[in-house]
């Protein structure tokens, strides 16, 4: 039986611009996330998010998660809001090549 606290999460990953997909989402409530990692190892994730509702405001998170004990579905998570400008310098952090 499954712990009430946890979460299963389903996410696919899909090009927002593909006329099809706009034709079957065409007036039903949906929501577009931009996910980046900026650390992804010992078990910790850093990552930074844009999320988009229909017809909402989009708004901007940066969240540290870590696995709890052995299984990687327990897993602490801390989430920060964060403003569209620390977003965008997020993503140019994404973009710069190792040295």
């Amino acid at each position: 039986m499954a712990n009430k606290n946890q979460e299963i999460e389903r996410k696919f990953i899909v090009d927002p611009d593909n006329p099809a997909l706009k034709e079957i989402l065409d007036g039903k409530p949906y929501k577009l996330e931009n996910r980046y990692y900026l650390y992804r190892g010992d078990g910790i994730e850093l990552r930074f998010t844009s999320v988009t509702p229909t017809g909402g405001e989009t708004y901007y998170d940066f969240d540290r998660m870590q696995v709890v004990g052995e299984s990687l579905a327990n897993r602490s998570k801390e989430r920060l809001k964060i403003t569209k400008q620390e977003f965008d310098e997020l993503v140019n952090l994404t973009k710069l090549k190792n040295p």
